[in-house]
C-alpha cells in the first residue's frame, strides 16, 4: 500500500457475498428486537410492518430479505438517509406497497412517561 487511491470494479455478486455476514447480523438483531418487544407494540408491528430508515435501508432488497426472515411486512422510508439517527425514529402516516411516506422525526410526538 503506497497511499495512492486505486479504482476497482466489483460485481454485484462480489458485493453481495461481502455483505452476507453483516446482513445476517442485521437479521438476528431485528429478530432479537422483535422478541424483546412488548406485546402491545408487537401487534402494531404485525399490523403495520417495519419501516427501515438510515443508510442501511439503501441496500437493495434488504427490505425483502428482512421480510422473508421475519414474516412481517417491511418498507423503506421515502428518504431513508434523512432518517438515520436512532434518537429520532421515523413516524409514518401512510405506507405504500414499497415505501413509507409522510415520515417525520419523533421530536413532534408527545412524550411518554
Amino acid at each position: 500500500m503506497n497511499g495512492v487511491p486505486k479504482e476497482l470494479v466489483l460485481s454485484e455478486a462480489q458485493i453481495a457475498e461481502a455483505l452476507v455476514e453483516p446482513v445476517n447480523q442485521i437479521i438476528e438483531a431485528v429478530k432479537t428486537a422483535l422478541e424483546l418487544t412488548p406485546p402491545e407494540l408487537s401487534s402494531d408491528i404485525v399490523d403495520k410492518g417495519i419501516v427501515m430508515s438510515g443508510g442501511g435501508a439503501l441496500l437493495r432488497h434488504l427490505d425483502v430479505v428482512i421480510s422473508q426472515a421475519t414474516g412481517l411486512p417491511v418498507f423503506v422510508a421515502e428518504e431513508p438517509a434523512l432518517l438515520r439517527r436512532p434518537s429520532a425514529p421515523a413516524r409514518c402516516s401512510s405506507i405504500s406497497t414499497r415505501s413509507a411516506t409522510s415520515c417525520s422525526s419523533r421530536n413532534d410526538l408527545p412524550r411518554l412517561s
